[in-house]
């Protein structure tokens, strides 16, 4: 992946993709949650995600939404880099 941290283009091409989860749109790119506050992950470290799995507030049949609970999401529904690395294959780079 390129090693500049803000791409305009790369997540609009994020945000043409499918929910990396359920597979629904529209959806919402995703930064990568980071260890520490305020620390925004790289643009490359995104995924699409429908609204239901990345920020509703209440508990879906499988678990929470990444931005409600962070452990119950990844526990359901896989790690948000295994999420980040399936964006990356969808977009053709190598991740």
């Amino acid at each position: 992946m390129p090693k500049r941290q803000r791409d305009p283009a790369y997540l609009a091409r994020v945000a043409e993709l499918p929910c990396s989860v359920g597979g629904a749109w529209p959806v919402e790119v995703h930064h990568k949650l980071v260890a520490g506050k305020g620390i925004r992950a790289s643009d490359y470290d995104t995924m699409p995600l429908c609204f239901n799995h990345h920020s509703a507030q209440t508990l879906l049949p499988f678990g929470h939404a990444v931005h409600k609970g962070t452990k119950s999401f990844e526990a359901n529904y896989g790690t948000q880099e295994e999420h980040v690395k399936k964006t990356q294959l969808a977009l053709g780079y190598k991740a």
